[in-house]
């Protein structure tokens, strides 16, 4: 396994309410993560190297540059999430249903359309219109793409599942776009066939 890059501390200037930042590499590229109290606040992926994730962190959270210490985090939270997401990427299915995340910032809208979509199974798709009916906002399908297109935590929040009415791919802020969006829908296809 890859060491985990880590800074633990009381990191405001990188991301509101974190107290830790993990950077590292899966298949799906580099990943850089803010936690608190073992909750996630902010993830992205999809990067080139270690560097550029700190980065993207960075801006994503609107906070400055992060130089990440190496250190192995036996046991930690992180490390945990870290082999789970590198098995997702390897085409394990995991709904990652137990992760918590941290939501206080998000409105009530956010919340329902957040929760509804941690709820699309491994390897289906719903609309956006769906997704609006399921969180009780029928008629509110672009109010939900502009949630999915802000999702502070993709993949654990698998916003690459909303589609357009007719099953087209619309929008996808994460590195890569919708070509990587294609990607997670095809390694999730080819995961559930039997």
């Amino acid at each position: 396994m890859d060491a985990v890059l880590s800074l633990k501390y009381h990191c405001k200037p990188i991301a509101r309410d974190c107290e830790e930042i993990a950077v590292f590499q899966i298949a799906l590229g580099w990943i850089a993560l803010a936690a608190r109290d073992e909750s996630l606040v902010r993830l992205v992926f999809g990067y080139r190297n270690a560097r550029a994730a700190r980065d993207g962190l960075a801006a994503a959270t609107k906070g400055p540059s992060v130089a990440a210490t190496s250190r192995s985090p036996n046991g930690s939270w992180t490390e945990s999430l870290h082999d789970r997401l590198e098995a997702f990427a390897e085409g394990q299915a995991d709904d990652f249903a137990d992760v918590r995340v941290w939501s206080e910032h998000w409105t009530p809208f956010q919340r329902r359309v957040l929760d509804c979509c941690r709820r699309i199974p491994y390897g289906q798709t719903r609309s956006y219109a769906e997704l609006a009916v399921a969180a009780g906002s029928p008629g509110a399908a672009r109010a939900v793409g502009r949630t999915m297109a802000t999702n502070p935590i993709p993949l654990i929040i698998p916003c690459h599942r909303v589609v357009g009415s007719g099953g087209d791919l619309c929008g996808f802020s994460a590195v890569g776009g919708l070509d990587a969006k294609r990607r997670l829908l095809a390694l999730e296809r080819r995961a559930a066939v039997p």
